[in-house]
């Protein structure tokens, strides 16, 4: 970010994002703060900087996976602790979904009489089908894919926060709080100065010449 920074990428024409960003990647280990006398430039720059994220859920059903998750882990083979002041990683929920899935595809290849080792048919099983996850409803497309709900995540003061939800289900984005852009620079507009295909500006007659 600091390299767009520098290039003059962060004029209110230019949108950065990322996608599932993990913690260890802008904060902590691998993040801007690089002791090079930067870190308030860089922080800046992240500000213009949105991170798709998968949703995570707000109900009492995933805080009580969330407590199982604790518990299960600090347990062996893992013997990992997770105390009270870290999350548990948003992808635990997913995972058990996808072991659920496969319960349940295998459950069903069995029933039609073939056996353990048909993975062709077990993999078929596990298309296009909707069942109930830990949390809310799971939509797995004729591919075998996933499309979760997500968030839209601002960086805002050295983390990331939601601003928006987008529902697999419904379809809908809800804005939960405008995003909040780098002090002193504009927000980007929707459409390119010169539109997607720089039809809205004129074509340089060199470069078209060139072209010809």
């Amino acid at each position: 970010m600091l390299g767009a920074l520098d290039a003059g990428y962060l004029d209110g024409y230019h949108v950065f994002i990322t996608v599932d960003v993990v913690d260890d990647a802008y904060i902590g280990a691998n993040t801007f703060m690089g002791d090079d006398g930067r870190d308030d430039e860089a922080n800046m720059a992240f500000d213009a900087l949105f991170n798709v994220h998968i949703r995570k859920p707000k109900t009492e059903l995933y805080a009580e996976f969330e407590r199982k998750v604790r518990e299960k882990t600090a347990l062996p083979p893992f013997n990992n602790h997770i105390d009270d002041n870290t999350e548990v990683d948003v992808h635990a929920g997913p995972l058990f979904d996808a072991v659920l899935m496969y319960a349940n595809a295998l459950q069903k290849t069995l029933d039609e009489g073939y056996t353990i080792e048909d993975g062709l048919r077990i993999a078929q099983n596990m298309r296009d089908l909707n069942f109930e996850g830990i949390d809310r409803m799971v939509y797995i497309d004729e591919n075998g894919d996933r499309n979760p709900d997500y968030s839209l995540q601002d960086h805002i003061d050295y983390d990331f926060h939601d601003f928006a939800h987008y529902e697999e289900a419904t379809g809908n984005l809800s804005i939960i709080t405008p995003p909040r852009w780098p002090s002193g620079l504009a927000t980007p507009q929707e459409t390119p100065q010169c539109g997607w295909d720089g039809e809205f500006c004129e074509v340089n007659p060199y470069v078209s010449s060139f072209l010809s």
